[in-house]
């Protein structure tokens, strides 16, 4: 079987909504009655084959050639199968993941993962803001799984984080880890002011002092933390931007938010 292909055929400047073209909704059709989905292109209504070159049978390998970063919503709701980006995605990649595995081979819009529940979403470039976060209205963020950006990330990464680990190989904005209740975010590059903002439980993981952390965290000085070397672990087993730190070593601790009676922490790696 050879893997469902996508191709936009013409670049355009509006947004398109793919998040019919997953492997839940695919089972089963013919590739005419793929062809012929209706999709949202702007403000407009067309089918499916009007706008994209598709061809393959196999649905639960799904292969996406985006030409431009204006496809929206790609893989939003996925629970099974493996959906494969080769280029740039537009805003909202992600979005609820309930499953399987989503690899975007450049870099992907705002909104990122958001309200992600479970399943791995890998991002080999740049992610915009609000990465693994709650969406607009929403009372909490991801809730499982794993997210992997081996770029950059944008303000408020992981706003809201229930539960699950967001991993960035370069560097963040500002508010990274802002009102977490749980779950993990390791930031391997530099990060951004207010690290930790409204933070209540949950561990942001760094290899170097943030711009700026709010007055409102306990600085707890240096400490040796029996759980570092699982945590180290973990983090190893999805990426390597972590490796060859030992778990024994000394971390720098900070715990707050006490504006709101927060029990994080904020852990500095030697070295930074």
């Amino acid at each position: 079987m050879k893997p469902l292909t996508i191709t936009l055929q013409n670049a355009t400047p509006y947004r398109i909504d793919m998040r019919a073209f997953i492997p839940d909704r695919l089972e089963g059709m013919s590739l005419r009655e793929i062809q012929s989905i209706p999709v949202h292109v702007g403000n407009r209504q067309v089918e499916a084959g009007e706008v994209f070159r598709i061809d393959g049978d196999d649905v639960q390998h799904i292969r996406i050639h985006p030409e431009s970063a204006s496809l929206d919503l790609i893989g939003a709701g996925m629970s099974r199968g493996e959906v494969v980006v080769e280029g740039d995605a537009g805003a909202r990649t992600g979005e609820q993941l309930q499953g399987g595995s989503l690899r975007i081979t450049g870099g992907s819009g705002i909104y990122s993962g958001a309200g992600m529940k479970a399943g791995r979403l890998l991002i080999e470039g740049d992610s915009g803001d609000f990465l693994g976060a709650a969406l607009p209205g929403e009372k909490q963020g991801m809730t499982g799984g794993g997210i992997v950006v081996r770029g950059n990330s944008g303000d408020r990464v992981g706003d809201r984080l229930r539960r699950g680990i967001i991993t960035v190989h370069g560097k963040v904005g500002s508010y990274c880890g802002s009102r977490m209740t749980a779950g993990t975010v390791a930031v391997a590059g530099q990060c951004g002011e207010q690290a930790g903002f409204n933070m209540r439980r949950g561990t942001l993981l760094l290899t170097g002092e943030p711009a700026s952390i709010p007055a409102t965290f306990s600085d707890n000085g240096q400490q040796t933390l029996s759980f570092m070397t699982l945590l180290l672990r973990e983090l190893h087993a999805v990426s390597d931007a972590f490796g060859g730190i030992p778990g024994s070593h000394p971390v720098h601790r900070y715990l707050g938010d006490r504006a709101c009676s927060g029990l994080g922490e904020i852990l500095v790696l030697p070295g930074g």
